[in-house]
């Protein structure tokens, strides 16, 4: 079907616009209002052990959908509060599994569940309607010196008053008799914080969660204060200094187990260490095709040198702290990063000029990775001889003769790739350059002899407008992809979450697209391989809003992911929650570990 002129040229002038306009207008107020999130960066809590209920208060089913969704918002975030200060935070539920169940779990046999796990500490969150009096009830009599402390110092935080539990009205539960039931130590220090919830069954949108966001702040600042004050009476064994760095053995741990998958024996023999760097990426990578590394040893005396190339130099490391978990001497690493502008000079980039090309594992051939088809976009990582090795547009690696690709610098290969694509519909001969069918196409603009082609070599042809497929409105599916994100901030984060109650970070991706009609993959790594590759950790200047980030770790594993909102800034689900985070190293909302971190952009 032929393409009327005019609706063609509304969707080029649309495509070039969403390239030049790289914030959606709609959402910039949302973005530059976010604040940079106040998380605890000290260990305050250390060797702490806090029990967090989460519940509602007397109303109408209804109202109480909204409030009980609030408890899970405000304590999910605590948890996170707790464990970012170093404590261990045993949180009874993260969702409304019980309400399905024919008999759920009682408050008794919650609070049962914390003390017998270990915990010192307990509060239960509530919500009451709009007229309800926030308090710190003491839910028990005879309470403790400890418990009347743990009170005060979470009145003083939320500024609001501390009741008994006779002084309050009633609750949907009734604490003081589950707390007898559960038979827990009368000193054992228990609070029930009633605070002032949503009217109405409204649905929690971003001001309503960031509103939770910081009620949990406050019951944490509550916390701290009350672990402050009693870490006088907690015996020396459990004081904080002498309490060993958890992150810090964690990380250790990780490349010791490893290099225990690898080399389950004591200490890897020198001899083995050429063969362990292979074993490593076998073992390391969430796949071989999008994370080119080729390492080898050598030793020197007993210590080992490490030579080869990577593109994601951080993996390097994590090979060499993997070694040295298992008790071998790293002397020096001469390991090449990737791209090599020794080898490659300033371009960096390319575009397939043969009509096809297949790749190979390396220069000398080896397995196939991938083929490529003309026209694609390119970006180039090494050069060996007449072969290059390079990222397709899948973001497969693979090593190609010179021959089939136009090698290009920065700004003209992003001059390229900033035109509207389309792709052939069937094979065409345009001028002296045969085009295969499904080849993606660079439209100049439109005239009244056809569609104006452009090459990577800056010649041009005409090609029939119904010979060809343009995209839709990718600049309106962009900006809903944004929108439909930044509506879910303040989410908190948890583990294998995909509702609006908690989100992890391939749970937030997996939200948005769905809301758009597709489904993708459950984990960060095996969304990594949809999409058209558009940006790496080399070159992110075609970073679009509503463009999909990953990001890697040292032991190869693809870990995180984000929706890109500019070329710098972006929203993604990290503990306590969903928030805007930037590469840029000037903005509040800076983030080191993921600006390092950061792999590879997809474009769905």
């Amino acid at each position: 079907m032929r393409i009327a002129p005019a609706v063609l040229s509304a969707v080029l002038m649309t495509s070039v616009a969403a390239a030049a306009d790289k914030s959606p207008p709609l959402e910039q107020s949302i973005v530059q209002n976010f604040k940079p999130l106040s998380i605890p960066s000290s260990r305050v809590l250390r060797g702490w052990v806090i029990g967090i209920d989460p519940a509602v208060a007397v109303g109408s089913q209804r109202d109480e959908d909204a409030r009980t969704d609030r408890s899970l918002l405000t304590t999910a975030h605590l948890y996170h509060f707790v464990r970012r200060a170093g404590g261990s935070a045993l949180l009874t539920r993260v969702d409304e599994t019980a309400a399905a169940a024919s008999t759920p779990p009682s408050l008794a046999q919650r609070i049962t569940r914390v003390h017998t796990s270990g915990g010192e500490v307990l509060l239960l969150v509530r919500y009451g309607g709009p007229g309800a009096i926030p308090a710190v009830i003491l839910p028990k009599t005879g309470v403790g010196p400890s418990g009347i402390r743990l009170a005060e110092a979470l009145a003083a935080a939320l500024r609001i008053e501390v009741h008994e539990a006779t002084s309050a009205g009633g609750a949907v539960e009734d604490v003081a008799g589950a707390l007898r039931e559960a038979d827990v130590p009368a000193d054992w220090p228990v609070c029930e914080i009633r605070l002032r919830g949503p009217e109405g069954p409204s649905v929690l949108g971003p001001a309503e969660r960031k509103a939770a966001l910081d009620d949990a702040r406050s019951l944490y600042e509550g916390l701290r204060r009350f672990c402050k004050q009693q870490a006088a009476d907690r015996s020396s064994s459990t004081d904080a200094s002498d309490v060993p760095d958890y992150a810090h053995t964690q990380a250790a741990n990780h490349y010791e187990r490893l290099g225990r998958s690898v080399w389950p024996e004591s200490s890897l023999p020198p001899g083995r260490v050429d063969w362990f760097c292979r074993a490593f990426a076998r073992a390391a990578l969430s796949d071989r095709s999008l994370v080119y590394f080729d390492v080898s040893a050598e030793l020197d005396g007993s210590a080992a040198v490490l030579h080869g190339s990577t593109n994601v130099p951080a993996v390097a490391v994590g090979l060499q702290k993997t070694l040295e978990s298992l008790g071998v001497t790293v002397a020096r690493s001469e390991i090449r990063a990737l791209p090599d502008r020794e080898h490659l000079g300033e371009r960096l980039f390319g575009v397939c000029r043969a009509p096809t090309a297949m790749t190979y594992e390396r220069p000398d051939r080896g397995a196939m990775q991938t083929q490529l088809l003309f026209g694609e976009a390119l970006f180039l990582l090494d050069r060996a001889g007449e072969h290059v090795l390079l990222h397709a547009a899948d973001g497969y690696w693979g090593w190609v003769h010179q021959d089939a690709i136009q090698m290009l610098a920065a700004e003209a290969f992003d001059a390229y790739t900033r035109l509207p694509r389309a792709v052939a519909l069937g094979d065409l001969q345009l001028g002296a350059q045969r085009v295969p069918r499904g080849a993606s196409l660079r439209v100049l603009r439109n005239d009244s002899d056809g569609l104006i082609i452009r090459f990577a070599d800056g010649s041009t042809a005409t090609a029939a407008p119904d010979a060809l497929k343009m995209p839709g409105d990718e600049r309106a599916e962009a900006t809903e992809r944004v929108r439909t994100a930044l509506d879910l901030l303040y989410v908190p984060y948890v583990f294998g979450g995909r509702s609006p109650l908690g989100l992890d970070c391939s749970g937030l991706v997996s939200n948005v697209w769905g809301r758009a009609g597709f489904n993708l993959p459950r984990d960060a790594w095996q969304q990594a391989f949809g999409g058209l590759l558009v940006a790496t950790r080399a070159h992110r200047a075609g970073i679009l809003p509503g463009d999909q980030l990953f990001f890697i770790n040292t032991r190869g594993k693809v870990y995180h992911t984000a929706i890109a909102l500019d070329t710098e800034r972006f929203v993604h689900s990290a503990p306590p929650c969903v928030q805007i985070s930037s590469f840029d190293p000037d903005d509040p909302l800076y983030d080191a570990e993921l600006s390092e971190d950061f792999l590879l952009a997809k474009r769905p």
